[in-house]
This record gives C-alpha cells, sequence and structure tokens, in this order.
C-alpha cells in the first residue's frame, strides 16, 4: 500500500507544472527506472510581453517579432501569409485546454513559428518553445479572447501550449 501511495504521490508531482529559476533536476524527484518524466514548461511571464518593432527577417532573426508586422527577408511577404497550423501522422499541432483553443503556427516565408489561443478570456498564458528552448509568450490582454506570441526559430521543432496542455514537438 506504501509502494502505491508513494508512486501517486510521484506522479502527481511530475504532472505539476514547473516554472521558477529552478532546473528540472531541482524541481522533481528522480523517476523510477522507465518512468517517464513530465516536460518542464517554461515559466509564466509577469506582464504582457510587449513585441519587436516590425522589420524583415528569417528563421533565427525572427525571434521575439510580431507575426502580424513582419515580413520575409527572402521574399518580403508578410510572415502571416499562407501560415498553418503544422501537422503529422496524429493530426494538427492544436489543444482545447481550459484556457482556451492553442495551436502552433508555421510561416513558410519567414521560416518562424509562433503560437496563438484563441476562445479563451483576457489573462490567461500562452507559450511557444523550441526543442532548445528558445521561449515566446504572452497573456491575453483585457477585452479580448485571443492572442498571440511573438515568433521564434521555425527551422528548429517547436510546440505551442499553455498552463494545462501543450502540443507535442513538430
Amino acid at each position: 500500500m506504501r509502494k502505491i501511495a508513494t508512486a501517486v504521490a510521484a506522479l502527481v508531482v511530475l504532472a505539476l507544472p514547473m516554472g521558477g529559476a529552478a532546473s528540472a533536476s531541482e524541481s522533481t524527484p528522480a523517476p523510477a527506472p522507465g518512468q517517464r518524466t513530465a516536460d518542464p514548461l517554461p515559466p509564466a511571464p509577469a506582464a504582457q510581453v510587449p513585441f519587436g518593432t516590425a522589420s524583415l527577417c528569417d528563421g533565427q532573426s525572427c525571434t521575439g517579432l510580431d507575426p502580424m508586422r513582419a515580413r520575409s527577408s527572402v521574399d518580403g511577404s508578410r510572415c502571416t501569409l499562407d501560415a498553418y497550423t503544422p501537422s503529422d501522422q496524429f493530426g494538427p499541432a492544436r489543444i482545447a485546454s481550459p484556457e482556451g483553443l492553442i495551436e502552433l503556427v508555421y510561416s513558410p516565408h519567414c521560416h518562424a513559428n509562433w503560437a496563438r489561443i484563441s476562445h479563451s478570456s483576457p489573462g490567461a498564458w500562452v507559450w511557444v518553445q523550441t526543442l532548445g528552448n528558445e521561449v515566446q509568450q504572452n497573456y491575453v490582454p483585457a477585452g479580448r479572447n485571443n492572442t498571440h506570441t511573438g515568433m521564434v526559430d521555425g527551422y528548429t521543432l517547436t510546440r505551442a501550449g499553455a498552463a494545462y496542455g501543450y502540443t507535442r514537438f513538430m
């Protein structure tokens, strides 16, 4: 019985999102052999995140820019032109969570990704994270039910999420 209680307690700890400056090794106990660990989530921002100014970009140079204002340095097209939610054999990179509908968005013109949240409420948090741990995040502003993050490099695997869920890396 004690082993079951210990296992349940360990799973509860692993299911909780991690934040702050603590590393994953400081925040969670070591997993048992063969046991999966929860992916660490990026920390929530303290306030609404301002975007970089509109400019030309491609891939890494798009980091932090607003996808609604940035343009491709390759062909001059808006980064939102032909942007889409990528899919794989398991379906599109979107999830429904208590915060709203969260989507990973990819721009083929700018080779950049960003996260979008809709059907949400003011104060909901959304983030986008590359496999290399590059993170952009934002809150839904007052009076709105949607927002998006700044962009990250689209040449690497990326995922989008919020406090209660995230997409797989695509």
